[in-house]
Formats: structure tokens, C-alpha cells, sequence
């Protein structure tokens, strides 16, 4: 008898898994998730766990200290494969590179900007001449809602 409610239990947590695995947790996040990175005792948690990022709610400490340790099992097989690392390495470095262009070519895109002396100036919303720095840069688009204050 307890064989049978077992077997009966195991198909319903896995017809349950299928169900809230299908409510918009990324397809590659979930594949992990299948294949072992998460225990199945935790998956719901998991999930619920994701819905309350993707609502942009608190999260708990359990559901910090559960997230984190996701993240560690991650970042131990990244870590483990050194060609894996690399090329991970390469793509933050060439997106962070992308990421600084784009936001100096849109701060440039809204003003004029003027070399002297080899230097580089804006003029700004006072028509007064600025020095072009990062930080003017990086003012800008907070300040036009392009990125969040860090």
C-alpha cells in the first residue's frame, strides 16, 4: 500500500513541477533547475521564489539564503571549467565595453559637444560649456531615468 501512495505522490509532484515550471521562469534557468541544480524538495520554493523577483518584491531571508546558494552552485561550475570562466570573462568585459559606448554615444546624441586642447565639453541645459567626464555621463542618465542610481 505505501509503495502505491508513493508511486501516487512522485506523479503528482512532478505533474506539479511541470505545472509551475511552465509560469514564466526562464527556459534555460528551468533546465538547470530539472537537472539537479536545485533539489526537487526546493523547486516550489524556487519558483515561488522567482515570482517574487520577477514582481520586483522583498524577498525573505530564507529566500535570499536559498537564492544565494543557487548562485554558489552556479558560480562552482563556472569556475570549475576554466574555458567556460574565459569565456564568460571575455563577454562581461566586451559587454561592459558596448554598455559605456551606448551610453556615451546617447549622452552625445543629446548635446553638442566640443573638442579644445584635446579635452572634450558639453554644453548643458544652461548653455554653460562642461567638462565631458564620466561622471557627467553617468549623471545624465540617471537623471533621465536611463540607468538606476547605484
Amino acid at each position: 500500500m505505501f509503495k502505491v501512495e508513493d508511486n501516487l505522490i512522485d506523479r503528482l509532484n512532478e505533474s506539479m513541477l511541470g505545472i509551475v515550471l511552465n509560469e514564466k521562469v526562464d527556459d534555460r534557468l528551468r533546465k538547470l533547475a530539472k537537472a539537479g541544480l536545485i533539489e526537487q524538495k526546493e523547486m516550489s520554493f524556487f519558483i515561488r521564489v522567482m515570482k517574487k523577483i520577477d514582481e520586483d518584491k522583498v524577498l525573505s531571508i530564507d529566500e535570499r539564503v536559498m537564492l544565494n546558494g543557487v548562485f554558489d552552485k552556479l558560480l562552482n561550475l563556472v569556475m570549475e571549467d576554466p574555458k567556460i570562466y574565459h569565456k564568460i570573462l571575455n563577454k562581461v568585459k566586451e559587454t561592459k565595453i558596448t554598455e559605456e559606448k551606448n551610453n556615451k554615444s546617447l549622452f552625445e546624441s543629446q548635446h553638442t559637444i566640443i573638442e579644445r586642447n584635446d579635452k572634450k565639453y558639453y554644453v548643458d541645459k544652461e548653455n554653460k560649456l562642461q567638462p565631458y567626464t564620466d561622471k557627467a555621463v553617468k549623471d545624465f542618465l540617471i537623471s533621465n531615468n536611463y540607468i538606476r542610481p547605484e
